[in-house]
């Protein structure tokens, strides 16, 4: 079926450890020397610059690299450590 076989404890262990990490990242990404607006919504967000939208990118990078692996054979780490792997930053902001 696809999907992880997690249990209600691991639910509310991840949820508290991405609300914390939602609310650190927010804060260390804000200039200190700014007026600082608390927002559990700007925090929670999950698109653009957030705890929540990095965790997800990864966790969605991650599918793809073992989804490539099982079903295609293809080693992103085997190809990253024999040098095969070439990642181009194309624009300003990558």
């Amino acid at each position: 079926d696809g999907k992880a076989a997690v249990d209600d404890a691991e639910i509310h262990a991840t949820a508290s450890a991405m609300g914390y990490g939602a609310v650190k990242y927010f804060d260390l990404r804000r200039n200190p020397t700014s007026n600082y607006i608390f927002s559990y919504d700007r925090m929670l967000d999950t698109k653009g610059n957030t705890a929540i939208y990095l965790l997800y990118a990864h966790a969605r990078l991650e599918s793809i690299i073992s989804k490539g692996k099982a079903e295609f054979g293809v080693d992103v780490d085997e190809l990253i450590k024999a040098g095969k792997a070439k990642i181009t930053l194309a624009h300003k902001s990558e």
